[in-house]
């Protein structure tokens, strides 16, 4: 290679990376973490010595992991169990430990295994969860050739008598049902039941709260305006006390709630919901929690 093509190629690949880095730094400051951190894992597979690229994974992932598990959580919330699948498989991709994400994809495995099984042979961005398959028309029946009768003869009947018409009585219209009023979602009573199998249910999401372990935040933010609090735990007997929010608004506190509890709640949407007590470790006051819709 001359002097002046390895001068080109030097100044091609200077071009590329600073074409590349723009991409990443607006792909942050319009808060496309996702894309950011992709961008960056590119530079890394190019050259797996790039300080900045590598700095850049560590500032991008945790954002890029949080919002894959948003649309997790949105698709399990509208059923689309494959698409739920695929994206808590991006954020196992970036945090492998991530246990929200591990206990959701057992939960989906458990009662959709072969959405799972979809999900990981396809990307998300190949997942329509809108399509539907078409249902095929019914052929048209086949044409026979009528056989001849022969004619029968006419035969004479007399004409019926003609009854009287029956007089009608009066028809009142039927009142339109009235539609029960929607309770009030903020003036609710959350309630608690101890259910021991409750943990083996459908969850739309499961996630940790704790006190001490710093890898998870004291209130987990649920669907529908709902969030849960951990304010402590006992270790003997086992139990936690929480509060439930709606949209900042307490609306319920509850104390010594042992696993396997049920908190019966009403969402922004006034559609009733479960949050379930997974499980409860009292050395780092860490509970696992998990949201369903009530049955």
């Amino acid at each position: 290679m001359s002097r002046f093509a390895a001068k080109q190629a030097m100044w091609l690949v200077m071009v590329a990376t600073i074409v590349t880095g723009c991409a990443q730094i607006e792909s942050e400051s319009n808060g496309d973490y996702h894309r950011a951190y992709e961008l960056y894992c590119n530079q890394i597979a190019a050259n797996s010595g790039n300080i900045t690229a590598a700095a850049g994974l560590r500032r991008t992932a945790p954002l890029a992991a949080a919002y894959w598990q948003r649309q997790a959580y949105a698709a399990a919330d509208a059923e689309h169990w494959q698409e739920a699948a695929a994206y808590h498989k991006k954020v196992l991709e970036i945090r492998p430990d991530e246990l929200s994400s591990i206990l959701a994809l057992r939960q989906i495995a458990r009662f959709h295994a072969d959405q799972v099984s979809l999900a990981y042979a396809a990307p998300p961005e190949s997942i329509n969860p809108e399509s539907a398959s078409e249902i095929p028309q019914e052929s048209p029946p086949s044409l026979q050739t009528p056989v001849p009768q022969e004619p029968t003869k006419p035969q004479q009947t007399r004409p019926a008598p003609v009854a009287a018409k029956p007089e009608l009585a009066a028809v009142r219209p039927t009142p339109k049902p009235v539609p029960a009023a929607k309770p009030d979602p903020y003036k609710q009573k959350p309630s608690v039941i101890y259910n021991p199998s409750a943990s083996t249910g459908e969850f739309i999401m499961v996630m940790r709260v704790s006190n001490k372990d710093r890898r998870y935040s004291r209130t987990a933010t649920l669907q529908d305006g709902l969030a849960f609090k951990i304010k402590d735990t006992d270790k003997d007997p086992l139990d936690a006390d929480v509060d439930i929010f709606l949209q900042e608004k307490r609306i319920g506190k509850f104390k010594n709630l042992p696993e396997g509890s049920v908190i019966k709640v009403i969402g922004q949407s006034s559609r009733p919901y479960e949050i379930v007590l997974i499980d409860i470790y009292d050395r780092t006051q860490t509970v696992t929690v998990g949201l369903r819709r009530s049955q």
